[in-house]
């Protein structure tokens, strides 16, 4: 009997064993499938059809353990319920989503709270927003975290909590965005009834704000809408002028006119000084209504407050309208009487531009050096030792003109440190100095080797004797490396997590942001954040980012080639070139020349009306036309590729042989048009051709030749002949 009950309790256990081990091997011959199903579920999702794909992402969590699975099933069903208006489902989700050590951990507290307040549960939501703020500032969460929670905390009356998090958290908001910190205090101060002091602060973000979200809010706040005086005093008339200055600043006159006439309409006309009438006048010359500027400043010219710079605006005026003698006299008046104020600065600049944009230079000289040695701290300062050190160098005082770029080399993060570089080198050339001039020109190449000035040092230290080309230094930039920061590597590890989930956009912005924030001006974090995108197949997205790291001057020259080839396309070009080869032109140049024009694009319309791809001008289109016999033309046909590139090769080729091949002379014409170039060349006779572009008096067109050749040997190096 014993041996009976043992043999059952035996055939038992096997029998629970064998169907143990057969349930496990379906579970992992089933667990094969689970990618599979995944994939159907994002693709359900990708085609809009939401709640399918997540009833296979539950089916999927609630038959499988697998961790790494599991976590991305939680995080986008929970995101997709979310999106779906299901806050309650998305909590449960987020719950059981990535832990603390994990790329996602800041993603799933800020969608966790975010559901959570979604479905009212304000204690869990402040919870997981406070875990956020006690991490890094530069964590992507950060700035909306602050605002939610504050939110949070204000909706439920917890004042005192509000005041601790503003006070604990909000100056580290305040650096980026100080305009929504402002708000939030000011509806703090609301609730808690100090009535005064919010209005005051509302009053400062419409003022000086003027372009943020939260100033359209404050002027609600404020009653702005209703045309009526509500709380501004006579003391806030300042204010409201500030904010009409900061509009005329960012160019949107009309928005600044609209301002000054609400101030006219609620202030009675006793209350309303000369100010008001300077800006007026102004606005209206920032939107070139002249006449109606005229008679604002004249009458801002009579009162003794505001009268210099009505003045100065009035000699703006006059030169507008070509009565040099007045513009000179009225700007010489004020350089002398306004000496040491704003005014008298502004002046004197003006003057300075003017002489040394109409070619004479000795006049210009003296007033740049007046200039720098007047203001030394002047708002032109930078341009004013630029030009003296050019101008210097044009009178072949290179020795002086020398120690005025080193002025701007000891200055790290002046704009013109790179064309300094390279000017003091050719005065250290100059002066024969021929080891100092090898040093800075390979510096200036070092610091920017595919720009205008990378390019021409190269040449002059190829020119030099017994000094060591650029090609033999090349090993050693390319062993000169740059360090990633770890907090980047991780949020590059939360962007390829988004992308396995299809979140594509979410993972760009994580991109984006990483590339910003965190390594701020290095090129590194935009090349590696790019390779991530073609690996998505995401071209698009990868050049835009690339265009935003490269916008750095320096950058082209620190891009691999196989990423430069995004930004300098070749793509396509086959019937571009037989059109440029047919004129006897280099087909990379005229692809450099298209990039710069255009950007590729066949649709571009410039402000001043050029079409295409060449950026042609309908009457300059005609007149080609009817060069080439072209009896059909239209100005709709500059925006066919084919069409618009035959009549713009044309055109640049006649240019070309005009010019007798000069590169510079050729692009400058093709810019600003040939009785210009005429015009500069008298003044710049016999000169060497870097300083003529350099002289130019139209920065436009003296930025255009440096872009251009600088396209130019990029495509060279990309892509040969």
């Amino acid at each position: 009997m014993k041996r009976l009950g043992f043999l059952i309790v035996f055939l038992v256990i096997a029998i629970a064993l064998s169907l143990y081990f057969l349930m496990q091997k379906e579970l992992w011959t089933d667990e094969a499938k689970a990618p599979g199903i995944y994939y159907e579920a994002l693709d359900d999702l990708s085609r809009g059809k939401t709640e399918a794909g997540i009833e296979k992402l539950v089916r999927l969590m609630r038959k499988y353990r697998s961790k790494t699975w599991h976590k991305r099933w939680s995080f986008i069903s929970g995101y997709w319920s979310l999106e779906l208006g299901k806050p309650g489902e998305a909590r449960k989700h987020f719950r059981a989503s990535y832990e603390e050590n994990d790329p996602l951990f800041l993603h799933v507290l800020y969608f966790k709270a975010v559901s959570a307040l979604r479905a009212d549960e304000r204690k869990e939501a402040e919870e997981s927003l406070s875990l956020i703020l006690q991490g890094d500032a530069n964590n992507k969460f950060f700035e909306e975290s602050f605002h939610l929670l504050m939110d949070s905390m204000l909706a439920s009356g917890k004042l005192k909590e509000a005041r601790e998090i503003l006070k604990r958290y909000g100056n580290r908001v305040k650096k980026e965005n100080p305009s929504s910190v402002l708000f939030k205090e000011a509806s703090l101060l609301e609730r808690e009834g100090k009535k005064e002091e919010s209005t005051k602060i509302y009053k400062d973000i419409y003022c000086l704000y003027p372009l943020s979200p939260e100033s359209e809010t404050a002027g609600i706040r404020l009653r702005i809408k209703e045309n009526s005086q509500g709380s501004w005093e006579e003391g806030d008339i300042s204010l409201l002028l500030k904010r009409g200055q900061l509009l005329e600043k960012d160019g949107l006159y009309e928005s600044a006119l609209d301002n000054y006439r609400y101030i006219i309409t609620i202030f009675p006309e006793s209350k309303v000084d000369a100010r008001l009438n300077l800006r007026m006048g102004l606005a209206l010359y920032g939107q070139r209504r002249m006449q109606e500027a005229l008679s604002y400043l004249q009458k801002a010219k009579k009162d003794q407050r505001v009268s210099s710079e009505a003045k100065y605006a009035l000699a703006r005026i006059d030169l507008n309208r070509g009565r040099i003698h007045s513009f000179l006299k009225a700007m010489k008046e004020l350089s002398d009487r306004e000496q040491g104020k704003e005014t008298g600065a502004s002046a004197l600049f003006a003057l300075a531009e003017y002489y040394d944009n109409h070619g004479d230079w000795r006049d210009a000289l003296l007033l740049f050096k007046r200039y720098i040695s007047l203001y030394p701290n002047g708002e032109k300062r930078e341009k004013a030792l630029w030009r003296t050190a050019c101008l210097l160098y044009i009178n072949n005082d290179h020795a002086e003109s020398f120690s005025h770029f080193h002025r701007i080399i000891a200055d790290k993060e002046n704009p013109y440190l790179v064309p300094a570089l390279y000017w003091a080198a050719k005065c250290q050339e100059k002066l024969k100095n021929y080891h100092e001039a090898a040093k800075l020109y390979s510096e200036a190449e070092r610091k920017s080797a595919k720009s205008y000035y990378g390019i021409r040092a190269r040449e002059r230290l190829k020119s030099l004797p017994h000094i060591p080309t650029s090609s033999e230094k090349t090993n050693e930039r390319s062993e000169r490396t740059e360090e990633i920061d770890a907090a980047f590597l991780f949020a590059l590890d939360a962007a390829r997590e988004l992308f396995a989930m299809d979140l594509d956009d979410m993972a760009f912005d994580q991109l984006l942001f990483a590339c910003r924030k965190i390594n701020g001006r290095k090129i590194l974090p935009f090349i590696r954040s790019t390779e991530m995108l073609l690996e998505q197949g995401d071209r698009e997205k990868a050049v835009e980012l690339l265009k935003i790291g490269s916008s750095n001057s320096s950058f082209p020259s620190e891009i691999p080639d196989h990423l430069l080839r995004l930004l300098y396309p070749h793509d396509g070009s086959e019937e571009i070139c037989q059109i440029a080869r047919s004129f006897s032109l280099d087909c990379n140049l005229i692809l450099s020349l298209i990039h710069q024009e255009s950007s590729f694009n066949p649709s571009a319309i410039s402000r001043a009306g050029a079409i295409g791809l060449m950026q042609l001008m309908p009457d300059t289109g005609e007149e080609i036309a009817r060069r080439l016999g072209k009896m059909n033309h239209s100005t709709s046909m500059l925006f066919r590729k084919d069409y618009n590139v035959l009549l713009g090769c044309s055109h640049f080729a006649r240019i070309w042989k005009h010019f007798d091949g000069s590169l510079e002379l050729s692009l400058a014409a093709y810019n600003a048009g040939e009785a210009n170039v005429e015009k500069w060349k008298r003044w710049i006779s016999n000169r060497e051709i870097d300083v003529f572009v350099d002289n130019i008096p139209i920065f436009e067109t003296r930025n255009y030749i440096k872009r251009v050749i600088s396209n130019y040997q990029i495509y060279r190096e990309l892509y040969g002949n």
